[in-house]
């Protein structure tokens, strides 16, 4: 490559390789850029630009000497060569892991010679190749850290027992190790058949308030993006949303995402979503790095499950299926604990069945534990699988509800009362009367009420709305 250099410009060759050696060595964009400036300037007096090539055009980095942006026309920036002379006065190189990602451009005082040109060549090849090695060497960095924070979350959400903890690992880890600012994971409800938004990083009310709508339907009837992906239970990258699914995500600035049902051998859990944008893209590294994650999650949400169902059989009320009051005030506290930690609210419902007293009288004891062993169902079918749901009294139930405020604890309580409503007793067929569920409510704000203090709030609740009329739903207002 240098053999030219050595016929009658020794000279010239030991004026340039200071900067040679500068351009060679450099441990970054910005000493590569100086060295290379010098360089091109011992061959023929220039002004050196460097743009980084981004969604609105071009982006200055850096000049030498400083000065202001150099107009650059359409044309010039249509030539495909990657080392290319323009009118003897202007050399443009490019580099990048995709085309044109960066663009040098060196402004010469006055035209180029022959033999400045034979310099130029060469010397622009050894600056492209140097870039290229530094970019290389970054997207390297890049990938060790990510996979070191991977590393870091693993081990998070291997010490970690609640799934909907899981949730905020998984998007909060997907967010930093993606780069994405907008993440959402949709949690799967078996009972109902739908997805709910759980957890999410970057995107306002007004985003969520549009997007809850479209997650109603349930998933094995509903077309939306995100039904089809978790119901196919494959990764997915949505490329045009512009076009196909504007009506879903309204973000104007948000052009395609990608979506990862987080499914592991028992369970279907719930659907990953990254929100890309033209300024965050999201690679194959990127996506495979989600996956793995996704994946990991999964499979510790199954054990977490699993570990819950077990100890949910040691403390459960064999006739509905439901918690019994002794495991009550250990969940208590541990979710209080976290709530306290994260600065987030939970819920609590007591709910009292009405007419079971003359539906027992009417029909007889067994006929009210079968009623009762439906009232389970109903319950199970209502909540998430990380709250607790306890068979409180006789015909009293109370259910916890983690990371949950007055909207949560209102939307389980109107699908356990439609539930109710939902139970087809043949033997109420010809009744005037009916059994139904009156239900209070009582939200505990970090560092708030202790359990006995929540159950007397959700209680008075409950008989307020007893008073009003069977199956109502109360909202204690006590602070």
């Amino acid at each position: 490559m240098f053999s030219f250099l050595f016929k009658d410009v020794q000279g010239r060759l030991l004026q340039t390789l200071p900067f040679l050696r500068g351009v060679l060595n450099a441990r970054d964009l910005k000493s590569c850029f100086y060295s290379s400036s010098q360089l091109l300037n011992s061959v023929s007096p220039a002004k050196t630009y460097l743009y980084k090539k981004g969604s609105g055009g071009l982006e200055k980095i850096d000049s030498y000497p400083a000065e202001e942006n150099l107009l650059i026309s359409v044309l010039n920036l249509s030539k495909n060569e990657a080392i290319y002379i323009e009118n003897n006065r202007r050399l443009y190189v490019t580099f990048g892991e995709e085309e044109r990602d960066y663009l040098l451009i060196a402004d010469f005082h006055q035209a180029l010679s022959e033999e400045d040109k034979n310099f130029l060549q060469h010397y622009a090849l050894l600056i492209k190749d140097s870039f290229e090695r530094l970019e290389e060497i970054k997207t390297l960095y890049l990938k060790a850290e990510k996979m070191r924070q991977l590393s870091e979350l693993t081990l998070t959400i291997v010490r970690s027992d609640q799934p909907y903890a899981m949730s905020e690992i998984l998007v909060e880890g997907a967010a930093a190790i993606t780069g994405c600012s907008r993440v959402l994971y949709l949690q799967y409800h078996a009972g109902q058949d739908i997805l709910s938004i759980e957890s999410f990083i970057g995107v306002d009310g007004e985003f969520l308030n549009h997007l809850r709508p479209a997650l109603k339907k349930p998933v094995a009837t509903s077309s939306n993006l995100f039904s089809t992906v978790f119901v196919s239970g494959e990764p997915m990258m949505a490329q045009d949303l512009i076009n196909d699914y504007r009506w879903l995500l309204p973000d104007p600035a948000v052009n395609h995402a990608y979506l990862v049902p987080v499914i592991s051998e028992n369970y279907r859990h719930g659907l990953l979503v990254l929100l890309g944008t033209s300024q965050e893209k999201i690679t194959i590294a990127e996506q495979s790095m989600a996956l793995v994650l996704a994946n990991q999650v999964a499979a510790a949400m199954e054990t977490a499950v699993q570990r819950m169902d077990l100890l949910q059989k040691a403390h459960t009320d064999k006739l509905t299926g439901l918690a019994n009051r002794a495991v009550l005030q250990k969940y208590f506290t541990r979710e209080a604990n976290r709530a306290d930690h994260n600065f987030y609210e939970m819920a609590l419902l007591l709910m009292d069945m009405d007419n079971f007293k003359r539906y027992n009288d009417t029909f007889g004891h067994l006929a009210g534990d079968g009623l009762l062993r439906k009232v389970g169902e109903v319950i199970r079918s209502c909540i998430r699988p990380y709250d607790l749901a306890v068979r409180y009294g006789g015909d009293e139930f109370l259910i916890l509800l983690p990371k949950a405020n007055a909207e949560v604890g209102r939307l389980v309580a109107r699908r356990i009362t439609s539930g109710m409503n939902s139970i087809n007793d043949p033997l109420l067929v010809d009744k005037d009367w009916t059994v139904t569920m009156s239900i209070g409510i009582a939200v505990r704000k970090p560092f708030g009420d202790d359990l006995n203090s929540l159950i007397e709030k959700a209680d008075r609740a409950m008989y307020q709305a007893k008073e009003s009329r069977d199956g109502a739903v109360v909202l204690s207002s006590e602070e």
